[in-house]
């Protein structure tokens, strides 16, 4: 068996921005149906309606997930610590679309 990878502090808090980053921006899409894109050259702004933009949000959600799972090896919780930052991550899911929607 081989010995599991050393996660400095530096990666854990990288892997921490990441995962909050990638929640916040998921929860923003999906609190707003949609996404506005500006290309540079144009200038010209396209509003990305919400069927599209959710496959976003759900790429964004899965990214913040692995981060979130990678600090939690890393760290070799136990069961009940990853019971309960699931369910922190929720909360802060729920928190940060409902935030969202008043913006």
């Amino acid at each position: 068996m081989k010995p599991s990878l050393t996660i400095t502090w530096g990666t854990q808090l990288s892997l921490l921005a990441v995962s909050m980053l990638g929640l916040f921006a998921a929860a923003f899409v999906v609190a707003q149906d949609g996404f506005t894109y500006s290309a540079k050259r144009r200038g010209t702004e396209i509003f990305v309606p919400a069927p599209e933009a959710y496959f976003v949000a759900a790429i964004f959600f899965v990214m913040s997930v692995l981060a979130l799972l990678a600090i939690l090896q890393a760290r070799r919780a136990s069961a009940l610590n990853y019971g309960l930052a699931t369910c922190i991550y929720g909360i802060l899911a729920f928190a940060f679309i409902s935030v969202s929607k008043q913006i």
